[in-house]
């Protein structure tokens, strides 16, 4: 069996999350190959102790260690600024790359490095891992199946409230140098792929970007740092194919740790989904019998949903959030076994980049913008 040795830049929460699914992908679905986790590397020094708990051989703090010969597959898991010259370091070096979202601080950005991906003729794949949750995955499959039939509205929100006080000091996130944008970038880009997933491409969208705490305090707590970023941002979006759709992104959402729901209605039913109730959909067919109208909840744990028959062939067993990045390695990895792109990829992080600076446009200059009138 071939044998992948990963290096992994970064070492943030998303680094956890990565490396787990690394090392247990193969405890639930078969693959040709494996992986190494070869190298962490970090420009802190104190994280070689983290290292070693995520379960890497070795630790360094010179980027360059991660572009070696014996490096087969790089993970981005940086913060945003940093993602594009590590893609195009690795697509030169002919790396298999897997990236954080978004893709870049701006479509400029993003279409540099694409072009450099694509002269190199690489694998790579872009973490969009709520498209790989069971439930979204099958309501993919509803769709594709024309169970709803013409798709007429989406609405779709990302909302916790992690910096709804203004006692959250200043982050990385919170700085435009840092993360290319707020709530936007940071929740609304799953929206944006789950939308490019679901229904079809997005023509033209207007928005509105809104900062509430204007000023935080800085990291260190000594002085008082200006916030650059959107705390909320909501957009109405028209598709290619004539949908509509409501987009809601916060980091303000007072009392909502976490709340994610989309709606899909079409001509012939709707589907539903709430990450608070994870293993569970709601469907709606308007071709049942009269006396049966009305929306059905789906347990998304049957051996025949998406997934799920890698999970100890116990129907009943749900999962979450750790799930879906397993789910995301293992679409990866079966790609690259079967030398294919995986899905989704870096070309459609450079198309959600592309509505992402729509929706920077729209803002600014309180009007529709359509996408493909950004370059």
């Amino acid at each position: 069996m071939k044998k992948l040795n990963v290096a992994m830049i970064g070492t943030g929460a998303m680094g956890k999350y990565h490396s787990y699914a690394f090392k247990i992908v193969d405890h639930f679905f078969d693959l040709n190959i494996s992986t190494n986790l070869k190298l962490m590397v970090s420009r802190d020094e104190s994280n070689e102790k983290k290292s070693k708990k995520y379960g890497f051989e070795n630790f360094s703090t010179d980027i360059q260690d991660a572009f070696s010969d014996e490096i087969d597959i790089v993970d981005i898991v940086t913060p945003n600024h940093s993602h594009i010259d590590l893609v195009i370091e690795a697509s030169k070096r002919k790396k298999i790359i897997i990236c954080e979202k978004p893709l870049a601080m701006d479509y400029k950005e993003a279409l540099k490095g694409i072009k450099e991906v694509e002269k190199s003729n690489i694998l790579h794949c872009i973490n969009f891992n709520f498209r790989k949750a069971t439930p979204v995955a099958l309501i993919k499959r509803i769709i594709e199946d024309g169970e709803i039939g013409r798709i007429y509205t989406c609405k779709m929100d990302f909302l916790h409230d992690s910096a709804h006080s203004k006692d959250v000091p200043m982050k990385w996130r919170l700085k435009k140098e840092y993360s290319g944008g707020g709530a936007s970038y940071d929740l609304g880009v799953h929206l944006i792929d789950l939308a490019h997933y679901l229904i079809g491409e997005i023509e033209d969208v207007v928005s509105i970007e809104k900062t509430f705490i204007k000023k935080r305090k800085s990291a260190d707590l000594k002085k008082m740092d200006i916030v650059d970023t959107d705390d909320y941002n909501a957009c109405l979006v028209n598709f290619k194919n004539g949908a509509v759709g409501i987009f809601d992104s916060s980091r303000i959402s007072t009392g909502d740790r976490l709340q994610n729901t989309l709606e899909i209605r079409g001509s012939k039913g709707a589907v539903k989904w709430d990450y608070q109730k994870f293993n569970f959909i709601q469907f709606y067919s308007a071709e049942d019998k009269s006396n049966m109208n009305g929306f059905k909840r789906i347990y998304t744990t049957e051996n025949s949903h998406p997934y799920m028959n890698g999970y100890y062939s116990l129907t009943g067993h749900g999962n979450h959030y750790d799930s879906m990045m397993v789910h995301q390695i293992y679409d990866f990895l079966k790609a690259v076994e079967q030398n294919q792109m995986p899905s989704p990829n870096l070309c459609d992080g450079l198309k959600a980049q592309r509505v992402l600076e729509a929706i920077k446009i729209s803002n600014r200059e309180k009007s529709w913008v359509k996408i493909l009138d950004v370059n």
